[in-house]
């Protein structure tokens, strides 16, 4: 199943392991500001760390990272992702992707990341376990002077 809400720039299998479509499935949901989504495509025990470790950030459990999400979303007026290239190997998804928004003030928000994701089955279910997101701080920093730092740094 290819993604509905994220553009795709690069070589994307028309048919996507199982591994790669709750990615995709994840990707979607961020994009369509769904945390129903984010979490049915998170494992229970889910970690989220964004890099590089300059930027203060500390490792995020799903409920910490939920919770990030839900003060976040608020702050864009729309948001879009574009998929460059994924590599696999069992387990393990690398993305490389960008991102265009815009935050409700208007400010544009360009972004460049890659995704270093975990992937395991269990119980017959594909389900996102971490996820390491490095970011270009220059894109990053000036955008979140704004949003609430407390829930970023929990």
């Amino acid at each position: 199943m290819l993604p509905t809400m994220v553009a795709l720039a690069g070589a994307i299998p028309l048919e996507p392991s199982r591994q790669l479509e709750v990615v995709l499935t994840w990707l979607d949901a961020l994009t369509a500001k769904d945390i129903s989504g984010v979490e049915g495509a998170t494992s229970e025990d889910y970690v989220h760390e964004i890099l590089p470790k300059s930027l203060g950030y500390e490792s995020q459990t799903k409920k910490k990272y939920l919770e990030y999400l839900r003060s976040v979303f608020p702050l864009f007026r729309d948001f879009h992702i574009t998929i460059h290239e994924v590599k696999e190997t069992p387990g393990k998804v690398l993305l490389h992707a960008s991102g265009a928004g815009t935050s409700t003030t208007g400010r544009p928000f360009p972004t460049e990341v890659n995704y270093v994701i975990q992937v395991e089955e269990r119980n017959g279910q594909y389900k996102m376990v971490s996820a390491q997101e490095f970011v270009e701080p220059q894109f990053q920093a000036p955008f979140l002077e704004g949003p609430p730092q407390s829930c970023m740094n929990e």
